[in-house]
């Protein structure tokens, strides 16, 4: 994804790309990446190698998205919004709307934020415990970002993203999953008091 270097690491403006290891890491968690919608030749064709990509001229958010994506939106605003906001909303409805089959974006760790508060909560997420090294279109790397960065997931196979993902850093589900284990352990617990209770009251009739 082609990015603002002055956005990212400095004062200067450069081209700049995903490092193969979290591309990779994404292609292994669903097994092709079939699009990237928001990239150009030179990244796509070196780094993340999609079956098929939209560049800024094609204008990826007036197309339909498709089958297994990965994201890196752009670091800028849009009249006064967050790009990544615009972005990752339209890869929720083409992923809701079935035309997305799975997905992994990278995007800024933006807390307090209420678009990414949002999406930290519904989507299986990696806080990246390093900044990451962004590539220059050279080739070369020059210091990491200022920001924290953010993998979220959307699809079938969260595990396949656990398993994945965590060599990068903590893996969270999404805040209903939390909620729903919460609930179950406590659903649980009730049972084994339930059953505790019948047990003392049989043992207590027989020794009465």
């Amino acid at each position: 994804m082609k990015q603002s270097f002055e956005l990212l690491m400095s004062h200067e403006t450069v081209e700049y790309y995903t490092p193969e290891i979290y591309t990779n890491a994404a292609r292994e968690v669903m097994g092709s990446i079939d699009l990237d919608p928001a990239s150009c030749w030179l990244a796509n064709n070196q780094y993340v190698k999609a079956e098929r990509y939209f560049s800024r001229k094609d204008d990826g958010l007036t197309k339909v998205w498709f089958g297994n994506v990965w994201l890196n939106p752009p670091y800028s605003t849009t009249r006064g919004k967050s790009s990544q906001m615009i972005w990752t909303d339209y890869l929720i409805e083409q992923y809701k709307n079935g035309n997305v089959k799975q997905a992994v974006a990278l995007i800024k760790s933006a807390l307090g934020y209420i678009w990414y508060e949002s999406l930290v909560k519904d989507c299986w997420i990696c806080l990246a415990e390093d900044r990451i090294p962004f590539i220059r279109h050279d080739g070369k790397q020059k210091g990491k970002a200022k920001h924290g960065t953010t993998f979220l997931y959307l699809g079938d196979y969260p595990d396949k993203f656990f398993l994945e993902f965590s060599k990068f850093g903590r893996v969270l589900p999404p805040q209903d999953t939390i909620d729903s284990w919460i609930h179950d352990d406590l659903h649980w617990i009730e049972m084994r008091r339930k059953i505790d209770r019948k047990l003392k009251n049989e043992l207590d009739s027989r020794t009465d």
